[in-house]
């Protein structure tokens, strides 16, 4: 045995193995459990794959060797050294059992290696993950494969699934729940849950697919924190707070005053400091006096619970720091100089408070100024240089020395970058000086033999060029397929590999040095602990290549093709990745140094624990990677507090605007992160088609393509999202329905869309599967050429259109100008565009309820409120000097509403009660809410908002829910007023909308978030299960219990707008913020449909317009004593025991009852009006005929659109009906009774009777008197008077 480990290579594995009789293969896999696990998993790999029994034995013990060391190293993570090894560890050995996994292995191999794969600790479940993603273990099997897998390990799998987009979640959502709902064991989530914890995660609303039982909270009180044993209560606490939004304060300080364990009170401190500020006030005096107590590790993670707990502003609980405990402050200092989740409370307060940092806590405003120069020190010394300039203080000189002192630093920074590859370059210049002697030039060196060998393919084993020197060989456009190559512990200069072909290679341990690789393909192909520099690698394509150990300098990579490659622990310097394809790579524990990956599709790669400096990434890239443990800014050299200069306070505060806008960064984060869980939820809510057009709707607004069956698109129609790159799954979606081969996947240089955005209730709670979806495309109108403009507008109604016709959903595009939005400038009123109706309204709305789709993000939503709100335009300005801000853009900053918008508004909420009657009562409510509270309460954009932005490391599901978070301020707002009414109605109308009846339609979606949310709201807000069906079946209900509910909204939409008028018009203020024309055409229009008028036809503004409540409807005549007879009409329902008869409208004449159906869309050509037997002339056929004449005559035109401009003129009667003598027994000389129907040029239908014994004996005196009554000059051109009974003679 000893003989054969002292003759074999590891290292060179792959070169010696098959060289190995059975007998010393089976003691080099045996020997190999003994070795460091990335290095034995290879010769472990190679004996699990032979054919023989007793190798393959070996290799299945020698792994259990290799994981029981991996779970050593990873059991506890306190020892930061030792799970780091194991991660790296665990790392490799997972990517090398991943290139054993390709399509076409036997179930049985597939089954075991992929088991093998998810068992192993650290990142077995990423690249697990990531075989199933790539489609190279398909559902099926992973579903047969994971029911053998340990819960534990499950749980892990599920891990991974739950940090990739939603668009890939949306794909897998069914497979994953399916594992939840499997999961048994009740140790194994409590477990998990506090994983989680420990990973500083959210606990992401999917996992409520687990068994309520296993993740029960009471259960985790009576055991694990009941129990003697502080880990398992540690644990405990952990899983705890990641289950509910706030554990029991009681239960937290009974614990802190019982418990003696350190560890245990620390892991209090950190659930207050992951928390949502001010979640936990109550902890604030019983933490405090432990605090005074407490050695120097505590006392600081106390004070990080006490800074959350928000009882104190930070300033002041600083001062009490410095009263108590004053050697904490140096602690804390140097904590505040890393700009962590802390500084970020710090940095909020001098915001707000900035004169409390002039003087006592000056010491800490510096410690940011620090934090600010370790990360961005080129910025900082920008204005240091214009202090030293301007100043003549006597602190200059400090200022002056310590700007050198940055500027060493940078150089020798950079330098470091520059000369670490220089050791290996010197070597490759000297031994490419080597000469050979005179006689050696005439033959041909033995690698050059090998290499005219396999040139010629005259090789038919394997070659191996181990420890050879390859210089100035062309070996462009060679395929080398058929033999394997080890190029193994090489030195390859100045070669030229373009355009060659490589399968199945070795060059590990190699030096590529002046290497032509330009549209080389690699697959297969081992390149661990190789170095690269100089190389071009351009267009290059790398399939299943592993590059674990790499080293990298100066080389191009652009537009290269590396999905799925394996860069563990590497090095990496100055070296371009422009375009290039990374989708899935894995970059984990590596060091990577000026390096750009702005440009490069990195979506699903693994940067964990990378150490980077001077690199750029990608906008929101830390939603489409892993980063966990990443560091950013991973310099050598960094100045320290003891560094600082003194400055004076205008140059610090000129630096605080500086570090205001780093915050940027952090409040991107956080916004991407609720954006997440709004497409979470929008996805969960979306049917099949409705989801799928809204993965493809960016990318068919970034190119023009065209569908089959809808318009075709002109060239030169503007195209492009800024920044924009369509998913994997987007490119999957949009084959499903149309055929092409190469979508195009490109960033557009010149584009014509800055943003992408949703806006309504699209991704909330209020989202349903009937829902419009609006979009607003944020554009520079100045950009735009008219005709530009014209081809845009056309190509977004073709979509429009297209989404109807094809996906059955409706889309509304809005087309917005960033310039005029930010001036609250959203043009004209239309019946789809509230326009100059409501401003910051809308602008408000927006910010609310957006969802970030593609392009730029609004510059508002990564600002916290306590920062914009003084200094929006200070770092709006800062900004726009430097290039990585460009994807930010200013729609303009929000913190009041002027009071001249409210009375537009609400004129503008009665027009859309029309249409969306449940949402304009709300939307109503918010407005009396804004006026009551003016000046006195932030907008409600901003507190959602601040719920997000302040959230702690755990954001809530409902946190994040723009329409919960609307109602729940209503509700509080209403029930402060004592308006019961109110409240009843705001959350009838909330019920309404989402119109939910059953189980199936909240337990059968893809996530499951529905159901969360909606249980959320029954026990906020006390309400039944049972009461929220019976609501959310309102199509179902009676007649007169719909009309009871629709005249219930309609007296409260008008009361509401009734005190918003009077409100307003008790306010001082501007002119109305509505255009006096856009005020007088909705004001015509709410009163078209809400005013009564005598003689008009009433419309019916039913909340539900069911086809049944018409479907059996039957005439009655009425007659009481000697007055004149009416008519009723009322439906019968052959289904409804209950209610068989449901009146509908009482009149005097029949013709009004038809005016009455034809003005509420009801009357149908094809319908039966059944006439009960009566006194009367009146027969079935002449109700038939009237109505079919009546309808002739008025449908042409009353199903055409009103316009804006025919309410913005006086209105006419433009058609006239007039039926003459229909109640008369035959046909008679004298006009005895007429009833006149007409429309106005408004839309308005008008009805009216005449009746005389006497009449009138010619038509002239009865076109006389019609006339008269009316009030009209002359009859209008289209007017036709019918007579049932003939002609009158």
């Amino acid at each position: 045995m000893d003989a054969v480990l002292k003759d074999f290579d590891f290292n060179m594995f792959e070169a010696q193995w098959k060289k190995l009789s059975e007998e010393k293969q089976a003691i080099v896999v045996e020997i190999a459990g003994q070795l460091d696990p990335a290095d034995a998993i290879i010769a472990v790999l190679a004996g699990i794959t032979s054919y023989h029994f007793h190798l393959r034995n070996n290799a299945k013990k020698s792994l259990e060797t290799i994981q029981y060391k991996i779970h050593a190293l990873l059991a506890d993570p306190s020892d930061k050294e030792g799970f780091l090894q194991g991660m790296k560890a665990s790392a490799s050995v997972c990517a090398r059992i991943c290139e054993y996994i390709r399509p076409g292995l036997h179930f049985n191999e597939l089954s075991y290696l992929f088991t093998t794969l998810l068992e192993f600790e650290g990142k077995g479940a990423f690249f697990a993950y990531r075989l199933v993603y790539r489609g190279l273990i398909s559902l099926s099997d992973m579903e047969k494969i994971i029911s053998n897998v340990s819960e534990p390990r499950k749980l892990a799998f599920v891990d991974q699934y739950i940090q990739t987009s939603p668009s890939a979640r949306l794909k897998f959502g069914f497979s994953f729940n399916g594992i939840l709902r499997s999961i048994q064991h009740r140790k194994a989530v409590v477990e998990f849950y506090a994983g989680l914890f420990d990973r500083r995660r959210d606990a992401d609303p999917i996992l409520h697919n687990i068994n309520a039982g296993l993740r029960d909270p009471d259960k985790i009180i009576f055991n694990e924190i009941q129990s003697q044993s502080p880990d398992i209560k540690i644990m405990g606490l952990k899983a705890l707070s990641m289950m509910v939004k706030k554990i029991s304060p009681d239960l937290l300080i009974s614990i802190l005053k019982a418990d003696t364990n350190e560890n245990v009170r620390l892991v209090i401190y950190k659930i207050i400091e992951n928390s949502s500020k001010g979640m936990y006030p109550e902890l604030f005096c019983p933490i405090l006096e432990i605090f005074y107590e407490s050695d120097l590790t505590e006392a600081f993670a106390a004070f990080k619970a006490l800074l959350v707990s928000g009882k104190l502003p930070p300033y002041a609980l600083l001062e009490l720091v410095r009263k108590k405990y004053p050697a904490l402050m140096p602690v804390i200092m140097i904590e505040i100089s890393e700009l962590s989740k802390i500084s970020f409370f710090i940095i909020q307060d001098i915001a707000l408070n900035k004169e409390r940092y002039v003087s006592e806590n000056f010491d800490v405003n510096l410690a940011c100024v620090l934090g600010m120069i370790k990360k961005r020190p080129e910025r900082v010394v920008n204005i240091l240089n214009r202090y030293n300039i301007d100043s003549k203080d006597s602190l200059r000189a400090d200022v002056v020395q310590f700007i050198e002192k940055i500027k060493q630093f940078l150089h020798l920074e950079k330098k470091s970058i520059e000369t670490e590859f220089d050791p290996i370059i010197r070597l490759a210049k000297q031994n490419s000086k080597k000469n050979r002697g005179f006689i050696q030039r005439f033959f041909l060196s033995p690698s050059e033999k090998k290499i005219e060998a396999l040139k010629k393919n005259t090789v038919l084993k394997s070659i191996d060029f181990k420890d050879e020197v390859i210089q100035n060989i062309d070996l462009s456009s060679y395929s080398f397929f058929s033999v394997s190559l080890f190029f193994c512990k090489c030195n390859i200069r100045n070669c030229d590999f373009s355009k060659a072909s490589f399968f199945k290679a070795f060059f590990k341990k190699s030096l590529f040095y002046n290497v032509d690789m330009h549209e080389t393909e690699f697959d297969r192909v081992n390149f661990d602990d190789a170095v690269f520099i100089n190389v071009n690698a351009q267009n290059a394509i790398f399939k299943n290549c592993s590059f674990q150990n790499v080293s990298v300098f100066n080389c191009n990579f652009n537009c290269a093709e590396m999905m799925d490659a394996s860069f563990l622990n590497a090095i990496i310097s100055k070296t371009s990745f422009n375009r290039t394809k990374f989708a899935g790579a894995c970059f984990a524990h590596s060091r990577i140094s000026a390096v750009s990956f702005v440009d490069s599709n990195i979506e699903q790669a693994d940067f964990s624990n990378v150490s980077a400096r001077f690199c750029r990434f990608p906008s929101g890239s830390g939603f489409i990677v892993k980063t966990q443990d990443m560091d950013y800014n991973a310099r050598e050299f960094q100045v320290s507090l003891n560094d600082m200069p003194k400055m004076n306070k205008t140059t610090v505060a000129q630096i605080n605007i500086l570090i205001f806008s780093e915050f940027i960064h952090y409040g991107e984060n956080k916004f991407l992160k609720q954006n997440q869980l709004s497409l979470l939820t929008a996805f969960d809510i979306f049917k099949t088609k409705q989801a799928d057009l809204f993965q493809i709707i960016p990318l068919l607004l970034h190119e023009n393509i065209e569908f089959q069956g809808a318009a075709a698109i002109r060239d030169k129609t503007p195209l492009g999202i800024c920044d924009y790159v369509p998913s994997f799954e987007t490119q999957e979606v949009l084959k499903k329905y149309i055929s092409i081969d190469n979508i195009p996947i490109r960033r557009c240089k010149k584009h014509a869309i800055e943003g992408l955005f949703t806006i309504g209730s699209i991704g909330s709670i209020a989202q349903t599967s009937e829902s419009d979806i609006d979009y607003w495309i944020c554009i520079n109108e100045d950009n735009f050429t008219a005709k530009e403009f014209d081809l845009l507008k056309k190509k977004l109604k073709t979509i429009e259109h297209l989404a109807l016709e094809q996906f059955d959903t409706t889309v509304m595009f809005f087309l917005v100008d960033i310039l005029k939005t930010k001036h609250n400038d959203f043009g004209e009123s239309t019946f789809e565009s509230s326009g100059s109706a409501q401003t910051r309204l809308l602008k408000e709305e927006f910010y609310r309820t957006m969802i970030y789709v593609a392009g730029k993000i609004p510059l508002w939503s990564v600002l916290p409120t306590a920062i914009s709100i003084n200094y929006y335009n200070t770092i709006l300005n800062e900004i726009s000097n430097f290039s990585n801000f460009v994807r930010y853009m200013d729609l303009g900053d929000i913190h009041a509403i002027s009071t001249n918008e409210y009375f537009g508004a609400s004129i503008w909420q009665m027009f859309k009660w029309l249409k969306s009657p449940f949402k304009s009562v709300i939307k109503i409510a918010l407005l009396e809410k804004y006026i009551y509270e003016y000046g006195k309460e932030s907008l409600l954009c901003n507190k959602y908002k601040d719920e997000w932005m302040n959230s702690g490391i755990h954001l809530q599901l409902a946190q994040n829910d723009a329409y919960y978070i609307l109602l729940k301020n209503l509700i509080n707002y209403y029930q402060t007023a004592k308006d019961e009414y109110s409240v009843n109605l705001m959350l009838t109308c909330f019920f309404l909308k989402l119109g939910i009846s059953k189980d199936a339609q909240i337990d059968n979606t893809v996530f499951g978030l529905r159901k969360i949310l909606l249980e959320k709201c029954l026990i906020k807000w006390g309400w039944k299960k049972n009461k929220v069906f019976y609501i959310g079946g309102f199509k179902t209900w009676p007649y007169s219990d719909i009309v009871k509910l629709s005249n219930s909204i309609k007296k409260y939409m008008e009361k509401k707008h009734a005190t918003v008028k009077t409100l307003f018009d008790g306010m001082s203020h501007d002119r109305s913020r509505i255009s006096p024309e856009d005020r007088i055409v909705l004001e015509r229009r709410v009163s078209i449909e809400f005013s009564k008028q005598p003689g008009k036809v009433d419309k019916i503004l039913l909340v539900s317009q069911n086809d049944r409540y018409f479907k059996g409807l039957h005439l009655k005549y009425i007659k009481k004593d000697d007055t004149i007879g009416t008519w009723e009409l009322f439906n019968k329902n052959k289904k409804s025991v209950y209610h068989n008869e449901e009146f509908l409208i009482k009149a005097k004449t029949i013709e009004e009852i038809g005016a009455w159906l034809i003005n509420n869309n009801l009357y149908k050509e094809t319908a039966v009006i059944n006439l009960i037997p009566n006194p009367t002339y009146v027969s079935f056929n002449d109700i038939r005929k009237l109505y079919k004449a009546m309808y002739d005559f008025f449908s042409p035109v009353y199903k055409k659109v009103i316009t804006f401009d025919q309410l913005s003129e006086e209105k006419e009667v433009v058609y006239l009906f007039i039926s003459i003598n229909f109640y008369s027994p035959r046909q008679q000389r004298k006009v005895t009774e007429y009833t006149a129907v007409y429309l106005n040029s408004w839309g308005e239908i008008f009805c009216k009777s005449f009746y005389s014994d006497q009449g009138f004996s010619t038509m002239e005196e009865t076109k006389k008197d019609l006339i008269n009554r009316i009030g009209l000059e002359r009859l209008p051109k289209n007017t036709v008077f019918y007579f049932s009974k003939g002609a009158v003679r």
